[in-house]
């Protein structure tokens, strides 16, 4: 793969062959608990793609223990403004967590929520015996990383 690369590289058709794409946007799955480094816990990650030729911005999320971070990668030529792009997804970010917080019962300000229709009466279904090994979920809101 290697050789190819570099044929393709020294006769220039990476410049004549336009890209498959110009933003590539990944989910890297981590742990779900805490890690620790000689002693040191992990606090978060900073997830670092590695972009290929004609690409002008990859974003990568990788979570780690019920956070999720970001890493942006571009092109100087091609996305100058990296920095600001940055900026408005952790401002979109503030603005999705208020709107849910505001869909909370129980917290001021919270919208109203419409009564939910009954649904009819159905046999209910035994539920899953638990075991040692059952997993308990638990929920975080996500921070962003900038």
């Amino acid at each position: 793969m290697s050789g190819i690369v570099a044929v393709l590289a020294r006769s220039g058709l990476t410049n004549t062959i336009p890209p498959v794409a110009n933003v590539v946007i990944s989910n890297v799955p981590g742990p779900n608990m805490t890690l620790y480094f000689a002693g040191a816990k992990q606090i978060s990650t900073y997830p670092v793609s590695i972009p290929y030729h004609g690409m002008g911005l990859n974003i990568t999320l990788q979570s780690y223990n019920g956070w999720l971070d970001f890493g942006l990668i571009a092109c100087r030529r091609l996305m100058p403004d990296i920095a600001d792009l940055g900026k408005y997804m952790q401002d979109a970010h503030v603005d999705l967590l208020k709107r849910s917080l505001a869909l909370e019962p129980g917290v001021p300000g919270a919208l109203e929520k419409p009564a939910a229709v009954k649904a009819p009466a159905t046999p209910r279904k035994k539920p899953p015996v638990k075991t040692a090994a059952s997993k308990v979920s638990r929920s975080r809101k996500t921070a962003v990383a900038g």
